[in-house]
């Protein structure tokens, strides 16, 4: 894997990634996609991820077949992406998880799909957005049964106040056997991407 910083001048921006797969003596970099998260691998060798535009935006689920060479484009669930989240495939392809902010509402949570069908397997409590920090909150697998979720909540913001806010949540959610611890944290926990 190579990595370029994209982003919009004074933006803090993000980083992308292209992928790499050894099958056998061959290494292939996945065409055309850069993506932000680790993907994932399906017992069958194809690998799952998420193609970004150089400006961060999501464009699309994509399979790759390191067998053929095949990429194809999987459609994404419409609210990942109108709230063009990050995305993150479990190791073993079977899931993915992402943060969520319907337009409608002013809320957030944690999503977990069964992967590629997008069947909702999982939600995490519904938090006020706290708008000004959303590229602080974070999705990561820790393993192909345990995703962590941690957003910033505007719960903590008293109406009027100009001190900063306070008051993340932290969500861990295990698939099997189906359970969901959910915190407050005081302050963002130090996450390597």
């Amino acid at each position: 894997m190579d990595s370029t910083l994209e982003g919009d001048p004074g933006d803090v921006g993000v980083t992308l990634y292209r992928i790499q797969v050894t099958t056998g003596s061959r290494i292939d970099t996945i065409p055309k996609v850069r993506t932000m998260m680790m993907p994932g691998v399906a017992t069958d060798g194809a690998v799952y991820l998420f193609s970004y535009s150089p400006g961060g935006l999501l464009e699309s689920g994509n399979r790759y077949d390191p067998a053929t060479r095949q990429l194809t484009d999987i459609q994404v669930p419409p609210e990942i992406e109108l709230s063009g989240a990050e995305v993150a495939t479990s190791p073993d392809a079977r899931h993915i998880a992402y943060l969520s902010s319907p337009m409608m509402s002013h809320d957030i949570y944690g999503v977990i799909r069964s992967w590629p069908n997008g069947k909702l397997v999982a939600q995490t409590q519904t938090e006020p957005w706290f708008q000004s920090e959303a590229d602080e909150n974070a999705v990561r697998w820790l393993d192909a049964n345990h995703a962590e979720f941690v957003y910033h909540s505007g719960r903590a913001i008293p109406p009027g106040s100009t001190r900063s806010p306070n008051l993340w949540i932290h969500a861990t959610v295990t698939l099997d056997p189906r359970e969901m611890k959910v915190d407050s944290l005081p302050s963002q926990p130090e996450w390597g991407r």
